[in-house]
């Protein structure tokens, strides 16, 4: 046989080929990461691109003024009470220390700036986009297909709410540790050590410490060594052993041996669980008498498919969607759980040829399980902040599968990538639009109620932002369209505690002080909420004043004092209970203004006979003083509204 020859060029030695191989590896490792680089800066500036006009957006009066705008502990920065104060408290149902910090550090550095807390978490967000997109890269070794998806995440509009609202700070700060958990896992399963364990099992920690959302990490690391890691051995040779033929080759384990190597992590979960059962019993989880088992089981069902359907036409997104457990026909769950079923057939037909369709699957599925509402925390029965982490697997599963199918039928990649742009400036123009009703509180929710018509969070919310819109160029204290969105939210969720206060004090401001007594006491029957438990008692107080029932108000003012014994209100209001006790009783007040008045006929002294007619609950007659100053005086204009306000409420 001839001896084969190996060709060099002329004059060349082996040294000096080894000496240009290095060199082109290192040109070559260089290249890739200036790409890389760029890649990276192009996920932040598009993201920020699109996200840019969240920088301009105020707070909203729903969670926003709990977390931040109303919360004293936050607002005084990172001190060490704060740092106490956080490890330890469970307020709003919650045990997240490192979310509390977060705020505090945005109060320490923007104060109560709006705009310096939404670009803490658009960066947040951004990071997270190029955190998802970089070990995707480097565990698959296809860059194109897992710069769509980090686009993906980036861009969808389903997760506008985890960016533009400030109380989901949560949300995307629990996100990024839980990336840097599962970047730093793939650093471990390339080379497993004690100490690369202990740095996975600590940035897992710290996002629970963010938000318990993550709790299923451990199962996304098993489908992770299913796939794309393809540490798992399902053919059933020995422990160790590294397959030629897979991307990485790593060694491949045993399905138990793997599960056994993640109990650290199935412990942390476990203790997680625990801890948010005990900060949500009380106030935010629901009893099976509440919200009974088959209705959970629906409204998750029907959930699922909802989620699936807004993942892929992302439009009439709402703040707040009620639970449909109840509203559903059987046939619409038995529906919902054969569409499920038959995908999830489908993706398990073919698991070797498509592993990533059956990953993508189950990541959805799996991490969608504490949130699907079986363990119903909250009034509502789905929300787009909990697709953050579950439309990861979508997304995964979607770009490789049409990428494959592209593929497959000779589609040249020029016209792939053009796809690919067109559906990504498709989701910008969507999430700036959702962007756009993010601007204020009024526009969010009334978007809300035009979306979800039998929505009584919106209704409070609108109702909220009406009242204060009338008082503010009128002068009403409450007008007829205020009161009729409270009315609408107490009759959607008698149980709404907000809708009862802001009921009740249409109510008083009518002076309907009967009917105000009732909207109050039954908001401190229905309420869970400290702050809210506070401002009834606030309401109650004043109404006890007014009727001269001084010991009642008293005892309301030192209940809110127990609540929060700093409250400057409560002891505004004790100190005129003290005051106005020694004056004469309200019906002497009103003899002698009346009698003022007959003498001395002014539009000022009818004004304030209305007023103190109206306290009284005297309708009829503090209708006619109104109505006396106004003809006395046209451009008196409180009391045109005042007549006006009476007038639409009997």
């Amino acid at each position: 046989m001839p001896k084969k020859t190996i060709s060099r060029k002329a004059g060349s030695s082996p040294r000096q080929e080894r000496h240009e191989a290095a060199v082109a590896a290192q040109r070559s490792r260089k290249d890739d990461q200036w790409r890389t680089w760029v890649l990276c800066l192009l996920l932040v500036v598009v993201t920020f691109a699109v996200y840019l006009p969240v920088l301009n957006h105020p707070f909203i009066i729903y969670d926003d003024v709990d977390y931040v705008s109303q919360n004293h502990q936050v607002q005084q920065g990172l001190t060490l009470g704060t740092f106490r104060w956080a490890l330890t408290s469970m307020e709003f149902s919650n045990w997240h220390p490192l979310t509390w910090m977060s705020h505090a550090f945005d109060c320490e550095v923007f104060g109560l700036d709006a705009g310096g807390h939404h670009f803490t978490s658009l960066l947040l967000h951004a990071i997270n986009a190029v955190i998802l997109f970089l070990p995707l890269w480097r565990m698959t070794g296809k860059i194109g297909r897992s710069l769509m998806v980090a686009a993906l995440f980036g861009l969808h509009p389903v997760n506008v709410e985890s960016v533009a609202w400030v109380a989901e700070r949560k949300t995307v700060l629990s996100m990024f540790l839980m990336l840097l958990a599962l970047w730093a896992y793939f650093w471990y399963a390339r080379k497993p050590s004690i100490g690369r364990g202990t740095c996975v099992n600590a940035l897992y920690a710290l996002a629970l410490a963010a938000k318990p959302m993550v709790v299923t990490f451990p199962f996304i690391l098993l489908l992770m060594d299913y796939w794309p890691l393809q540490r798992m051995n399902l053919q059933g040779s020995k422990d160790g052993q590294s397959p030629a033929e897979t991307q990485l080759s790593l060694p491949q384990f045993s399905p138990l041996r793997l599960l056994r190597e993640k109990l650290p992590l199935f412990a942390l979960s476990a203790a997680s669980c625990v801890v948010t059962v005990i900060a949500q019993r009380r106030l935010a989880m629901k009893t099976m008498e509440a919200f009974p088992l088959k209705d959970r089981v629906v409204n998750a069902l029907f959930s699922y498919v909802m989620y699936l359907w807004k993942f892929i036409w992302p439009v009439h997104l709402s703040v707040f969607y009620a639970p449909e457990g109840s509203r559903l026909a059987i046939w619409q769950a038995i529906l919902c759980l054969a569409f499920l079923a038959a995908v999830s057939i489908l993706v398990w037909r073919e698991p070797r040829l498509r592993p990533y369709l059956l990953f993508g699957w189950l990541w959805y599925l799996g991490t969608l399980v504490p949130m699907i509402g079986i363990v119903q925390v909250g009034e509502q029965g789905m929300a787009n902040r909990y697709a953050y982490l579950p439309y990861v697997g979508l997304f995964v599963a979607a770009v490789w599968g049409l990428a494959d199918l592209a593929q497959a039928r000779g589609i040249e990649p020029r016209w792939s990538a053009a796809a690919a742009c067109a559906v990504l400036l498709a989701l910008s123009f969507l999430t700036r639009r959702q962007l756009q009703y993010w601007e204020s509180s009024f526009v969010l929710f009334s978007h809300s109620l035009q979306v979800t018509p039998d929505n009584y969070v919106a209704e409070d919310i609108v109702g909220t932002a009406v009242l204060a819109e009338a008082f503010r160029t009128a002068g009403q204290k409450c007008s007829l369209e205020a009161r009729i969105h409270f009315e609408n939210a107490v009759r959607i969720n008698p149980e709404d505690t907000l809708g009862h206060i802001d009921l009740g004090f249409c109510r008083e401001t009518q002076g309907n002080m009967q009917q105000a007594l009732q909207e109050y006491q039954t908001a401190l029957q229905v309420t869970h909420s400290k702050f809210l438990r506070k401002r009834a008692l606030i309401n109650l107080g004043g109404v006890h004043r007014a009727l001269r029932q001084f010991d009642l108000a008293r005892n309301d003012y030192n209940e809110c004092l127990k609540i929060d014994p700093g409250d400057q209100d409560a002891l505004k209001g004790l100190a005129r209970v003290d005051k106005e006790e020694k004056m004469p009783s309200l019906e002497e007040t009103i003899t002698a203004l009346s009698r003022a008045a007959a003498a001395h006929p002014d539009a000022r002294l009818y004004l304030q006979l209305g007023k103190l007619e109206r306290a009284a609950g005297r309708v009829p007659e503090a209708l006619i003083s109104y109505q006396r100053a106004f003809d006395l005086d046209p451009n008196l204009e409180e009391a045109r509204v005042a007549v006006e306000e009476l007038e639409a409420s009997q």
